[in-house]
């Protein structure tokens, strides 16, 4: 079994950009510090948003993380999610709808054959 990488990205909500995050710390309590930038009441008010690295990458071999967009090949374009309730990241599509749609999990062959991000939740679908 191949071991996971974690890595994160961090939105700073208030700027509208990527923030420059070195370290990220995870103390005993699972509560996120970062460098000197970023607090606890932070990541607890919404001023920032940190997204995890599925560990999968794209058939271009770019990274996807949750909040991406990706284009399947041959279908609708989805977001990538962590569904808490099954423990896992998974596509959400027809997200314009009251109760979105779940593919069922992402897998690593399906990925680097048929998945492209094109962008994310933060910056839009058309970029990348």
């Amino acid at each position: 079994m191949k071991k996971r990488t974690h890595k994160f990205r961090i939105w700073d909500v208030d700027n509208e950009c990527w923030a420059d995050v070195r370290q990220l710390l995870v103390e005993p309590c699972l509560c996120p510090r970062m460098d000197e930038k970023f607090s606890l009441s932070d990541i607890l008010t919404g001023d920032i948003i940190i997204q995890e690295y599925t560990g999968i990458n794209d058939r271009n071999g770019v990274e996807i993380y949750e909040g991406d967009i990706v284009r399947r090949s041959g279908k609708d374009n989805c977001t990538i999610e962590w569904r808490s309730d099954k423990c896992k990241y998974d596509f959400k599509y027809n997200v314009e709808l009251m109760s979105p749609q779940w593919m069922g999990g992402i897998d690593y062959d399906y990925a680097k054959r048929e998945l492209e991000v094109i962008g994310n939740i933060h910056e839009g679908g058309n970029n990348g």
